[in-house]
């Protein structure tokens, strides 16, 4: 199910939909050949390369995006510093870190971490926005010319990322409003495909609504519906305009260090 046929249905602008295998519970534990779902055989590798074998400890380092320190997975084997008191505010084994029970956040600081970061497209555009100020290709000095093209071309290319952004956000909340007022005038907080199917539309808004929830709830409920596509995209299109594509947006000041040289 593409969400750019529903919006175009409801007369709105778009943003695509999960693939239906994102829709499965669990989905990113499946296997391609098993499940026919794109994950990454997490549910396969327990049941065949790894029954009855026995465990051998393994200290996995993660660079990226950070852990769920509850996971179900994870929070019985998770590495613990037991030099390192929980909670006291103590840097109780003096390396320069204080309460690194399990690990530390880089992207984090005294006043708190990291929620949203912009892309590394941003932040390039937003680095060379200074260095390039009031500079055309035709006043670049020689030596410049190749990293002023490089800029030119970031440029175009987060705008043209912040565009379509900007056009799906303003889409799906189009939709997202006139979805609300149906919903609002069916009166149930869970319609089912019966009653989208007797409601009478009075708009063409309505019409589209009608017609492409009703092609959606042959795949899932409404409120999963709703919940996965509908809040979760506005969401998503939300942090992307407001954060990741946003050359104005630079939360390094919590970190307090410099993304733009490496030493510091």
């Amino acid at each position: 199910m593409n969400i750019k046929k529903l919006l175009s249905l409801a007369l709105v602008a778009a943003l695509p939909l999960l693939s239906s295998a994102q829709q499965k519970a669990n989905w990113q534990n499946l296997d391609l050949k098993t499940d026919t779902t794109f994950g990454i055989s997490t549910e396969k590798a327990y049941k065949e390369l790894l029954k009855g074998k026995k465990s051998t400890p393994v200290l996995v380092a993660v660079l990226d995006g950070g852990v769920d320190l509850n996971h179900e997975d994870l929070k019985r084997v998770i590495w613990t510093n037991k030099k390192e008191v929980a909670g006291n505010g103590v840097d109780d084994d003096k390396n320069g870190y204080i309460d690194d029970v399990h690990g530390w956040n880089f992207l984090g600081g005294k006043n708190g971490s990291v929620e949203f970061e912009t892309l590394e497209l941003t932040r390039l555009v937003r680095r060379d926005n200074a260095r390039f100020a009031g500079v055309t290709a035709s006043t670049v000095a020689a030596k410049d010319k190749a990293d002023y093209e490089a800029f030119v071309n970031n440029r175009i290319e987060l705008e043209k990322q912040l565009g379509t952004a900007k056009s799906d956000l303003e889409g799906i909340t189009g939709f997202k409003y006139y979805l609300d007022l149906v919903v609002k005038k069916i009166g149930k907080e869970n319609p089912t495909a019966a009653d989208f199917t007797a409601f009478k539309a009075t708009t063409k808004q309505e019409e589209g609504i009608k017609a492409a929830v009703l092609g959606v709830l042959s795949e899932m409920d409404f409120k999963t519906f709703y919940e996965t596509q509908i809040q979760a995209g506005v969401k998503q299109l939300t942090e992307q305009v407001k954060y990741n594509l946003n050359v104005d947006y630079d939360p390094r000041s919590i970190v307090g260090d410099n993304p733009n040289d490496s030493k510091r």
